[in-house]
């Protein structure tokens, strides 16, 4: 398992930098009321959305419960051994994945994790959320809005978590997905061959349904980003047999990981 690499800038469309969600100014073309992100787009990492949203209109918590998997609070993890830990987000360290981090480079933090698996990737990041209402379905319709306004699509399919949001722009195709989690919310966005092809995405999807978020007990703002950290060598998870991507399954409870350097 590569540890990770830092993203240069770029200008894909792709991967415009964020503290938030909701501010990128790249793909959505509507500005919304988060936290304010970063000027300048860069590699590895999407950012698209922002707002609060209102109890019980969002289809994840309903579809998590049924399922009975992740992604996990950090007090309710059924097994946090294997996991790298990254601030806010903890990874599960499985065989072929490479990490990379979106970095606002004014102020050394880092505002995205990307994991690399083959030809896809997955962007994680983790925000502060109110305690009576989750943020999903509000933000969904931010990048629903922003997209169609810069002529490009944004279609609503039924999935793992309840509604995912498949965007197309400039030749470019990725997937939102979203969960509620007590006091938190995860946003992951699938990039290259998973935004469309299940059997690309198993591997990425299996391993968002492993991520354990740590929300902490501080006072935060909603929609206020997670801290995120770069991982320590001195912390990595105790080698064993390698397994890949591939052994996780989404649908059991409890994850089964390890790390292959």
């Amino acid at each position: 398992m590569a540890w990770f690499r830092r993203g240069k800038k770029s200008e894909d469309v792709t991967s415009a930098t964020s503290e938030t969600p909701g501010t990128s100014s790249d793909a959505e073309g509507a500005r919304s009321t988060g936290p304010a992100s970063s000027s300048g787009p860069s590699n590895d990492a999407v950012d698209l959305t922002s707002t609060t949203g209102a109890p019980g209109t969002d289809e994840t918590a309903p579809a998590r419960a049924a399922l009975d998997v992740g992604p996990y609070d950090a007090a309710d993890a059924p097994d946090t051994e294997g996991y790298l830990r990254l601030g806010s987000i903890w990874v599960p360290a499985v065989e072929g994945l490479m990490l990379t981090f979106e970095m606002d480079q004014s102020q050394s933090q880092v505002t995205a994790v990307q994991v690399v698996l083959g030809d896809s990737s997955l962007q994680l990041q983790a925000f502060a959320a109110p305690k009576s209402s989750g943020l999903w379905s509000e933000i969904r319709g931010e990048i629903a809005e922003g997209l169609t306004a810069q002529g490009g699509e944004a279609v609503e399919e039924e999935g793992d978590y309840g509604t995912e949001l498949l965007v197309s722009t400039g030749g470019t195709r990725m997937r939102f997905l979203g969960v509620d989690g007590p006091r938190w919310f995860l946003r992951g966005v699938l990039s290259g061959r998973a935004a469309e092809d299940r059997t690309a995405a198993a591997g990425l999807r299996a391993v968002f349904a492993h991520v354990v978020v740590d929300r902490g007990g501080e006072p935060m703002g909603p929609r206020e980003l997670l801290t995120l950290r770069l991982p320590d060598d001195e912390e990595q998870p105790a080698e064993e047999p390698g397994r890949s991507a591939a052994d996780l399954d989404p649908f059991t409870r409890g994850p089964e990981i390890t790390e292959i350097r």
